[in-house]
């Protein structure tokens, strides 16, 4: 089947694909970034998604990795080196950029979206990679750790969900592992 531009490009297509694999939902962990990937633009004057792009973004001056952007060092681009704010709203997530430069990554509104989305769904929660690159100074001015504590903030709310046992497929036996000295 072929789809549509960028419909595939969302986590409730992947979310959707794992379950209607079989996948049991509390068996899905979600995953979320503290961090950004970035890229180099073919025309700075096309800095939509799906704009052709000529390679990796530059280098963080912390992470010192081409391509790659700490959320401290995204949002540090934002407020003090002229970088612009978009939002993808099919994807519910933010994208920065500034000349050829052009980032995608997670901010607390999609961070808040993508929680709520975790529990409207009963999945079995959600994760972070990685911790030491959220905004763990509060330099963003949006306190230590926005994007983790978003999350904790928004499960702290919710009614802690509800799981069904997990039945073992028949012919699967598990037995206990056996040491030999």
């Amino acid at each position: 089947k072929s789809l549509a531009p960028n419909e595939a490009f969302n986590v409730d297509y992947a979310v959707k694909l794992w379950l209607n694999g079989g996948t049991p939902p509390q068996k899905l962990i979600l995953g979320m970034a503290s961090y950004g990937r970035s890229y180099r633009l073919a025309n700075p004057a096309q800095h939509n998604i799906g704009s052709p792009s000529i390679g990796q973004g530059t280098a963080g001056l912390i992470t010192k990795e081409n391509g790659f952007l700490s959320y401290y060092e995204i949002c540090d681009n934002i407020q003090n080196k002229g970088w612009q704010e978009g939002w993808l709203e099919a994807q519910k997530v933010p994208y920065a950029y500034h000349g050829d430069q052009w980032v995608g990554f997670d901010n607390v509104k999609s961070i808040e979206i993508k929680a709520h989305y975790i529990i409207n769904n009963g999945l079995g929660g959600g994760m972070f990679w990685a911790v030491d690159l959220d905004d763990f100074r509060g330099n963003c001015g949006q306190g230590a750790n926005p994007l983790m504590t978003t999350m904790k903030n928004v499960f702290a709310g919710a009614a802690p969900p509800t799981f069904s046992p997990i039945t073992r497929p028949p012919g699967i036996i598990v037995s206990e592992p056996h040491v030999t000295s």
